[in-house]
């Protein structure tokens, strides 16, 4: 290598060669040519300046303790999202599983309470299926959202298509056929509202009012099929036990709905 050539390699990295051991070849050979050149004993003399420098102002290496109190605290933020999100789940399914159970219990109430002996066989299994539908359908609506509630009115006319026949309207004892829908539809929505209370410490969310209201009137109606003396009327039983839980669940989406619109305007600001 000429002259030049070694002084440009010295002026270019002298941090570096002052930083390689003592006896290596190229810190030796560019030490030996500074002995003789001003310019490059220069600049390996800034490079060693520079090196001291570094060498003075470095931290300390981090204790075990310091290390183990940084991750903690980066772990521990790390699992709040996730705890958090188990908790909902849990929380939510708790809920699913409480409004599930008063629908069945709703289903109950009214056939406790009947005058008239309850028949078995296939109106038992009809009804009971059909209660065993709304808890499900219920337990669904909580889980993921008012859309499912669309099956509750659609259980209702299915039910009532499979199992009535006759042309009857029987309008005397409607008025009390829709009255029971109302109240199983009230008693679950209040139900409802007081297990999340109990469980969340906050008002029900829209999705678990509209399940405990939609699965509180289908369960009056699928205690109807056997309680009332004219479920086997298509007419009665589509007037005054389908359309009830078709409106049940329609007001308690209008309800919800309602409840959610002006927080939603009050937030959006320009």
């Amino acid at each position: 290598m000429t002259t030049e050539g070694l002084c440009a390699e010295i002026a270019a990295d002298a941090v570096g060669l002052e930083a390689l051991p003592a006896d290596a070849p190229e810190r030796v050979r560019a030490e030996a040519h500074a002995l003789t050149c001003v310019a490059c004993a220069r600049a390996l003399g800034e490079g060693r300046h520079l090196l001291a420098l570094l060498d003075a102002t470095s931290l300390p290496a981090p204790s075990p303790a310091a290390l183990a109190r940084a991750s903690a605290a980066v772990l521990a933020e790390l699992d709040v999202e996730p705890a958090g999100a188990r908790a909902a789940k849990v929380g939510a399914g708790r809920v699913a599983a409480a409004v599930a159970a008063a629908v069945v219990a709703a289903w109950a109430v009214p056939l406790a309470l009947a005058r008239a002996p309850i028949g078995g066989g296939g109106p038992l299994a009809l009804s009971l299926g059909l209660a065993v539908l709304a808890a499900v359908a219920s337990a669904a609506t909580v889980r993921w959202g008012g859309r499912v509630a669309a099956a509750f009115p659609a259980l209702a006319a299915v039910t009532a298509l499979l199992s009535s026949g006759g042309r009857g309207l029987a309008a005397a004892g409607g008025l009390h056929c829709t009255f029971i829908e109302a109240l199983t539809a009230v008693g679950v929505g209040g139900g409802a509202w007081l297990v999340t209370r109990a469980l969340a410490r906050t008002a029900p969310r829209p999705e678990v009012v509209v399940a405990a209201v939609g699965g509180g009137a289908l369960a009056g109606h699928a205690a109807l099929h056997l309680a009332c003396a004219a479920s086997s009327e298509l007419p009665h039983v589509l007037v005054f036990h389908t359309a009830p839980v078709a409106l049940a669940v329609g007001l308690a989406l209008l309800l919800t709905s309602a409840r959610r619109t002006p927080a939603v305007r009050g937030s959006s600001r320009p």
